[in-house]
């Protein structure tokens, strides 16, 4: 498969989220999504997962959903350029296939923090680097082969929290002095630099304008409040609402569709009408383009 940047038949980039967005939130299938996923194909739109897994995690899920395109995984710690999708951009992983753009410490100097932290102040919690396999498998509901994928990591620490509520506030500070911050995830807080979604989405971005793209469209998706700085700093914001019909609080800045079915089937409705938006004659009622 070729795997240089091609330019898209629509100027458009999707970053989207990936569990309770494109992955379902109970099975991880991605089935309803697939007629807005063959578009993209077909139209060479590149589809950029945005997502707290690691680099290890995303290689196999990427190959699930026949992406050829970045990634952007441990809550955008890390871009991942398919080797030879950009010219010179970012250090190769060793057997990875992939040049990665570090936006933050790596993992052995984020636990080299997180140790000293626990030493000075007493901090109770376990991150994944404590917890053996087994504990992981228990404490993740992951199997055992996805649970080492989920070890793999580059520049982030998930940590099961076992203080209070007051000392929880506390770290949360000490880990900004020290240009750290804290992240709520489905299971786990994560621990990572000041890089986030948003901001990493720009570079990424930057990327495809520097490669020729020009005039394109961005679109973001996603359901948590982890997504909102991605979802803030896109053109179209798409924000796909729970299994209970509630959709997360995010004052995105630009064009906002809410979803009105969870999942996957709200993710493919959502990107089919952008689609058809941005396909639409210029100075029609649908066309919505915007310009960058």
């Amino acid at each position: 498969m070729d795997t240089g940047f091609t330019t898209p038949d629509i100027p458009l980039l999707v970053f989207t989220d990936l569990d309770g967005s494109l992955l379902d939130h109970d099975d991880y299938g991605f089935a309803a999504a697939q007629p807005a996923l063959a578009q993209l194909e077909s139209l060479h739109i590149p589809l950029i997962p945005v997502t707290s897994k690691t680099l290890a995690e995303m290689q196999v899920l990427g190959q699930q959903l026949g992406t050829r395109h970045p990634l952007i995984v441990e809550n955008g710690c890390v871009i991942c350029l398919p080797e030879g999708y950009f010219p010179q951009s970012g250090n190769s992983a060793p057997g990875a296939d992939y040049r990665l753009l570090r936006l933050a410490p790596d993992y052995n100097t984020l636990l080299a923090e997180l140790r000293q932290l626990r030493h000075d102040h007493g901090f109770r919690f376990r991150g994944f680097h404590d917890m053996d396999t087994g504990e992981l498998v228990r404490s993740t509901g992951l199997g055992q082969a996805a649970a080492e994928l989920a070890r793999r990591r580059l520049c982030s620490e998930p940590i099961a929290w076992e203080d209070t509520d007051a000392a929880l506030e506390n770290f949360r500070q000490v880990l900004a002095e020290r240009q750290l911050r804290l992240v709520k995830g489905g299971r786990f807080w994560h621990v990572l630099s000041r890089a986030d979604k948003g901001s990493t989405l720009q570079q990424l971005a930057s990327l495809y304008r520097d490669n020729g793209l020009r005039d394109f469209t961005i679109l973001a998706l996603g359901d948590s409040p982890n997504d909102c700085s991605m979802l803030q700093a896109a053109d179209i914001a798409v924000l796909i609402c729970h299994k209970d019909g509630s959709v997360m609080d995010c004052e995105a800045g630009g064009r906002v569709i809410q979803t009105t079915e969870p999942g996957p089937a709200g993710w493919n409705a959502a990107v089919l009408q952008v689609l058809q938006a941005l396909a639409a004659p210029a100075g029609s009622a649908a066309h919505t383009k915007t310009r960058r």
